[in-house]
């Protein structure tokens, strides 16, 4: 694990790192922003290959929205980060759980209170996967979260 996201992209400018784990000092915010930008067509001729994800000739769905974590790291000349969420399990949440929810901002707000509240809640000892592209290797982005409970502190062990 590394210290912090500012020692993960001094490292990838230094050694040319392209994945991290780091626990953030204080994640401020979930955010959503919307997104109109249709999939290219190298981008729709991958998804129009036959998948063992999608074995009925299903595809992926493109969701409307991106999103996005602001936090600072525990670098001390940190000013603060807003990096894209990538994972495949908020995208497939919004798919599923619009479903359940009367409208889009009750949608949203789920998401936020499951992504935010829940997986950064203080019972939890949460960190963030980070990762880059060959084509922009010095912007990161967020792959996942890690949050399980924290252990409980133990008098004797």
């Amino acid at each position: 694990m590394q210290g912090s996201m500012c020692e993960i992209a001094r490292r990838q400018e230094a050694e040319g790192l392209s994945l991290g784990v780091f626990k953030p000092r204080e994640v401020q915010e979930f955010v959503h922003e919307q997104h109109h930008e249709a999939w290219n067509s190298r981008q729709e001729a991958v998804l129009s290959q036959p998948s063992l994800l999608f074995p009925n000739g299903d595809t992926l769905e493109q969701i409307p929205f991106r999103f996005f974590y602001r936090y600072r790291c525990e670098d001390a000349q940190c000013n603060g980060h807003k990096q894209s969420i990538i994972d495949w399990e908020l995208a497939q949440a919004f798919r599923k759980w619009r479903e359940s929810y009367r409208d889009e901002n009750s949608l949203l707000e789920a998401l936020r209170d499951k992504w935010l509240e829940e997986m950064w809640a203080p019972d939890r000892d949460s960190a963030l996967f980070v990762g880059n592209q060959h084509q922009h290797p010095t912007s990161f982005l967020v792959l996942g979260v890690y949050w399980p409970r924290k252990e409980p502190l133990r008098l004797f062990t």
